[in-house]
């Protein structure tokens, strides 16, 4: 019996010893994995079924993942309040593959990326968090979870939907836009000057991201093109402006070339087309003719 209890004591003793030491492991592995000086791009979600809210889902998904890699240089991982955030974020790209995230995290220069995908199931929203590298784009590992209760449905989504979330978007690397107009022209992008631009070209470093390209000059018309730059790109934008003056002209000159056509056969008159040789055809009265002489 007392060698009994002297062996639970003398085991007891080492389980709490060792406890400490124990409790330290995941701390010290997680400084371990932030020391190895890694980047990490924390990118957005990609949602499947009719996921019409994302906002809790998506600050849900961002924060559980940022927080598994506490200590490490996180590129990207921002909350957002509201749907309509998602649609303003700079950052808010039409890319939803891998392949697609691997050249932004290539651009960034991550070491590593998390594509987060939310699926909705019959128990609640399935969560799985894909860990890849970027160097060779093979997933790293994967772990899922389920979230149970309903999203707020406010309409359905077409195929995938991928967000990227920046602290800063002003902190990554800025692309060029080559802005070249036809004529020279006030180059605007998102609806401010950004210089004046001409057929030479005109050089714009912006913040990734959508961005909405328009030109205005004196007499000329200007459609907007939306474009999506990537970080460190170098993207040219041509655009072919309207002179509004002749466009009305060729209107005004048609429109009454037209008048004289209408009141022409109105009053009976021939209207004859000679096509080739030197004799002057006959002109008759009755309805419009075309007159073509033979071989």
């Amino acid at each position: 019996m007392q060698r009994f209890l002297r062996s639970a004591l003398l085991r007891f003793a080492l389980t709490a010893a060792l406890l400490p030491a124990l409790s330290l492991v995941p701390v010290l592995a997680r400084t371990a994995f932030a020391q190895s000086g890694k980047r990490v791009l924390v990118y957005g979600v990609q949602a499947q079924g009719r996921l019409g809210d994302l906002v809790p889902q998506t600050s849900r998904a961002v924060t559980v993942a940022t927080t598994r890699y506490a200590g490490v240089q996180v590129l990207g991982a921002r909350n957002v309040q509201s749907l309509a955030d998602l649609r303003r974020d700079p950052g808010l790209l039409n890319c939803a593959k891998p392949e697609c995230l691997r050249n932004i995290a290539v651009a960034l220069g991550a070491d590593e990326f998390l594509v987060t995908t939310l699926v909705l199931g019959a128990n609640g929203v399935v969560v799985s968090v894909d860990r890849m590298e970027t160097k060779s784009g093979e997933r790293i590992n994967r772990e899922e979870e389920v979230w149970a209760g309903e999203p707020r449905f406010v309409g359905p989504l077409a195929g995938l939907l991928a967000v990227s979330h920046y602290n800063d978007p002003s902190s990554l690397t800025p692309g060029t836009l080559e802005l070249v107009p036809d004529v020279e022209a006030t180059a605007l992008v998102d609806g401010s000057s950004v210089g004046t631009a001409s057929p030479a070209g005109l050089s714009v470093e912006m913040e990734p991201g959508r961005h909405e390209v328009s030109f205005e000059a004196e007499g000329f018309k200007s459609g907007k093109t939306e474009i999506v730059l990537m970080p460190g790109q170098q993207l040219r934008v041509d655009q072919t402006l309207i002179e509004s003056g002749a466009a009305a002209a060729a209107w005004y000159e048609s429109w009454w070339f037209v008048a004289l056509v209408v009141a022409g056969v109105a009053a009976g008159a021939t209207l004859p087309f000679v096509l080739g040789g030197d004799s002057t055809p006959p002109v008759t009265s009755g309805p419009l003719s075309v007159t073509v002489p033979g071989p």
